[in-house]
């Protein structure tokens, strides 16, 4: 185990695709990523993106942001996590938890 190799690893890719916010391996091959919903997504169903079939990964989780008041009148931010089945439509700040192979993370972070 070498902390500051793995850490130094995972700053390197936050910087390099600041959309992902985080990506944990599994494997050699394979890994579960944190990523910022993309734009383009955002009304649609995840029975409609097919990503399973078009990119070859999964959305396992998606963490779900939303903002709100309380008693006294101040902004509070709320997030509760998903398990989503086909007909969750996504909403602009989600951020989705994937699994998939490492260059079909990698394809899907470049939308």
């Amino acid at each position: 185990v070498n902390i500051e190799i793995d850490e130094g690893i995972r700053v390197a890719q936050q910087l390099i695709s600041p959309d992902v916010l985080d990506l944990i391996p599994i494997s050699d091959v394979v890994s579960l990523g944190e990523v910022a919903v993309p734009a383009d997504f955002v009304g649609k169903s995840l029975k409609d993106l097919d990503l399973r079939n078009r990119m070859k990964v999964a959305i396992v989780a998606i963490r779900r942001f939303s903002v709100g008041l309380d008693e006294g009148g101040n902004t509070v931010s709320k997030e509760r996590v998903v398990f989503p089945n086909a007909d969750e439509v996504l909403e602009e700040l989600d951020v989705l938890i994937i699994v998939g192979m490492n260059e079909s993370i990698d394809l899907f972070k470049d939308l």
